[in-house]
């Protein structure tokens, strides 16, 4: 393994949690901010629809073009030796254990969130029905679809890519290696 390959499944790892993380935090609150923003809706409807083009774009070329990411920063540069001497893991298993690492992670910071909002709703539909609905906390978190929502898609998405891990990490292989092999027959 040479150290450009190091680096292209360290910036496709990265590219993956950037988007993960924009899609389930980021994105609720641009939701948010268009819904609740002062009286400029387009205005704000604008600035989230160039904001999500940003972070789209910044995800494509973590993932799909680390070479060209590599060769702008010359990361592989000044090095003594090219070549890492890695015994056992293949690209595969590197880029397989990452996407498990980052599924794992996300799981890690959704999960309670998402327990605590089902102990509100519990306690307030059945163990106290009526007067602690009343409150402006319990309202809140029962009447906040975009967070339920975000937490049950995330919890989703990231329990089927622990599963599936080997799955995604080959369709990032063979798509990355496609790229490869269509720009040189060009």
């Amino acid at each position: 393994m040479t150290k450009k390959d190091l680096f292209r499944v360290i910036l496709k790892l990265a590219g993956l949690y950037f988007i993960f993380t924009v899609l389930f935090n980021t994105f609720p609150n641009l939701i948010m901010f268009i819904n609740f923003g002062d009286k400029t809706i387009l205005l704000n409807i604008l600035l989230t629809i160039g904001t999500v083009a940003f972070f789209v774009l910044l995800f494509s070329f973590l993932v799909f073009k680390p070479d060209l990411v590599i060769n702008i920063l010359k990361l592989d540069k000044n090095f003594d030796d090219d070549y890492i001497i890695i015994k056992r893991p293949s690209l595969l298993n590197i880029l397989q254990v990452g996407i498990i690492i980052l599924g794992l992670s996300v799981i890690v910071k959704q999960l309670p969130m998402f327990i605590t909002k089902l102990f509100f709703l519990f306690k307030a539909l059945v163990v106290d029905p009526g007067t602690s609905i009343n409150s402006k906390m319990n309202i809140d978190i029962l009447t906040d679809y975009v967070s339920w929502t975000t937490n049950i898609i995330s919890l989703t998405i990231c329990f089927l890519m622990v599963t599936n891990s080997k799955a995604i990490s080959n369709y990032i292989l063979t798509r990355n290696t496609s790229n490869k092999i269509d720009k040189n027959n060009e």
